[in-house]
């Protein structure tokens, strides 16, 4: 449900799992805030994305196809890829730039032992050990 600008949601993974809604301020999505301002969705109530075609909701397979012409036009493998690796993606991004873990699971809907364990890859891990082991070396040839 979108009230003033902030979707309140629970995904449907997640529903099964914790039951946890999400809240997302789209001010801080400007392709959202700039979609929201078409006069289409001033009067309309329900999911943001609709077909064209038929003026309904995308059914999961009808959005797989867009999902996939999507992807092309991008040069990204669709098969390799779903919709999902979005959300994993925004973690994984916030891991690297140190986003707080709690606030990070927040926006999946789990709670933060899931977002470690499920989408924090070690990409910022790695690098702190790096980064660790140069400084040590560094002062061992200082010495």
């Amino acid at each position: 449900m979108v009230k003033n600008n902030v979707l309140e949601m629970t995904p449907s993974k997640t529903e099964k799992m914790t039951g946890k809604k999400i809240v997302a301020p789209f001010g801080e999505y400007a392709m959202v805030v700039e979609e929201l301002k078409h006069p289409f969705h001033a009067k309309r109530k329900g999911p943001l994305i609709i077909n064209a075609k038929t003026g309904l909701p995308y059914r999961a397979d009808q959005w797989n196809d867009v999902w996939r012409e999507a992807c092309k036009m991008v040069r990204i493998e669709s098969k390799a890829n779903w919709n999902r690796d979005l959300r994993a993606s925004r973690i994984t991004e916030g891991d690297e730039v140190d986003a707080d873990i709690g606030d990070q699971a927040t926006q999946a809907g789990h709670n933060p032992l899931t977002t470690k364990r499920t989408y924090i890859r070690g990409h910022r891990a790695v690098t702190r050990v790096a980064e660790a082991r140069r400084a040590y070396r560094k002062r061992q040839d200082q010495n």
